[in-house]
C-alpha cells in the first residue's frame, strides 16, 4: 500500500544526476559494510558508565547518517528538478512512528534515540534506513543493475577473503589500523551472526546469476564458491540453515530451466562439498565442531545452562517475551 504521491508526469533523470543516484547507493550498499575505525566510547545506562571499544559501528553509523542527509537532500532537489515521483510505503511509515513513540516514551532516551554504543541500532539509525529505502525506491534504475551487482560483489568478495582470513587466525586490521582489541570472526561486519546473513545474500545471488546466466559464467562461478567459503567461515549454523533452506526455495524458482542448468548444479554441489572438506580439514575441523556443539548444547536439561543456549539466545528470548508482557504497545524503547 503506497501513499502520498507527491508530484505528477515526473521526467527522467539526466545522465549526470543518474551516476550521482548511483554512487550513493553504492556508498550504502559497498562502502558502508567495509568501513571499519576503533572508538572508544563511553555508555551510561541505569547508573553505571560502561567504557567500550567500537571498531565496526560507531564509524559506520557516522557514515550513514551523512549518507542519509545526502540522499535526502538529492530527492528533494531531483523532487523540484525533474518533478520526480516518491511513494512511501504507508506500513514502513507507521513503523517508523511506532519507533518515535516507543523511544519518546523509553525511560532510557539516549539509548532509544541513538542506539546502544556498539550497536546504534536506535530511532535516528531506522529514520537513515527509511530514507535509504526512499531513495532507491525513487531513483534507481534497472538499467544500472549489471553495475550495482558487480559492486555488490567486489565488495563481498573483500569481506569474503577478510573473513577467511580470521577463520585461519589472521586478523588485517591489527596491521592497517593498529587495532589491537578483541579477535574474532566478523570480517568487517561486526558480529558474526550478521557476517552470516550477509553471506547467505552474496552466495545465493551470485548462485541464482551464475545458474541463469550463460554469460561471464567463470566470474559468477568463482564469486559464488568465494562468498560460500566466507559463509563456512562465518560458523554461523543459522546461516547455514537459512542457506540451505533458501537453497531449496531457489531452486524451486529455475525449476523449469533444470535441464539447462544440471550441469552447473553438479558442478556448484561437487565445489560446495569440496570447499566444506578444505576448510573444515585445514583448520582442525572447527566445521565439525559447530555440529558436535550443536549436538551437546540440545542434550541440555539444566535451566541455567538452557538460558544460554546458542549464544544466550533463550536468555534473550525469556527477557524479551517479559517485556512484551509488561510493555506490549511500545516496548522499552528501540535498541533497549
Amino acid at each position: 500500500m503506497d501513499v502520498f504521491d507527491l508530484h505528477q508526469k515526473p521526467t527522467a533523470l539526466s545522465k549526470k544526476h543518474q551516476f550521482l543516484a548511483f554512487i550513493l547507493i553504492i556508498s550504502a550498499a559497498c562502502i558502508l559494510p567495509l568501513i571499519i575505525y576503533p572508538k572508544i566510547i563511553t555508555q551510561t545506562y541505569k547508573s553505571s558508565v560502561y567504557i567500550l571499544l567500537d571498531l565496526n559501528y560507531y564509524c559506520k553509523t557516522v557514515f550513514l547518517y551523512g549518507l542519509s542527509f545526502l540522499m535526502l537532500l538529492v530527492l528533494y532537489i531531483f523532487m523540484k528538478k525533474y518533478r520526480l515521483e516518491v511513494k512511501i510505503n504507508v506500513f514502513l511509515l507507521l513503523f517508523v512512528i511506532w519507533c518515535l513513540a516507543s523511544a519518546l516514551v523509553s525511560p532510557h532516551k539516549k539509548v532509544a534515540f541513538y542506539g546502544w554504543a556498539t550497536r546504534w541500532q536506535g530511532f535516528f539509525t531506522y529514520v537513515c534506513y527509511f530514507v535509504l529505502f526512499l531513495f532507491v525506491a525513487a531513483v534507481f534504475q534497472k538499467s544500472s543493475i549489471s553495475h550495482f551487482l558487480t559492486c555488490l560483489f567486489a565488495s563481498g568478495a573483500i569481506v569474503s577473503v577478510h573473513s577467511l582470513l580470521q577463520y585461519y587466525g589472521i586478523y588485517p586490521e591489527s596491521y592497517i589500523i593498529k587495532y589491537d582489541g578483541v579477535k574474532r570472526i566478523s570480517a568487517t561486519i561486526g558480529n558474526r551472526n550478521f557476517l552470516g546473513s550477509y553471506m547467505v545474500i552474496l552466495t545465493l545471488t551470485s548462485l541464482f546469476y551464475y545458474l541463469k546466466n550463460s554469460k561471464k559464467s567463470f566470474v559468477l562461478f568463482a564469486t559464488s564458491i568465494l562468498f560460500y567459503c566466507g559463509l563456512l567461515a562465518s560458523l554461523t549454523r543459522g546461516a547455514w540453515l537459512g542457506t540451505l533452506a533458501a537453497g531449496i526455495f531457489t531452486l524451486a524458482l529455475l525449476a523449469k530451466d533444470i535441464k539447462i542448468i544440471y550441469k552447473k548444479l553438479v558442478i556448484i554441489a561437487a565445489s560446495f562439498i569440496l570447499a566444506t572438506v578444505v576448510l573444515n580439514v585445514t583448520s582442525d575441523m572447527k566445521i565439525s565442531q559447530r555440529y558436535e556443539n550443536l549436538k551437546e548444547q540440545a542434550s541440555i536439561n539444566n535451566q541455567a545452562d538452557l538460558l544460554h543456549f546458542g549464544s544466550g539466545r533463550f536468555f534473550i528470548y525469556k527477557k524479551t517475551f517479559e517485556i512484551i508482557v509488561d510493555k506490549p504497545i511500545f516496548g522499552t524503547g528501540p535498541d533497549c
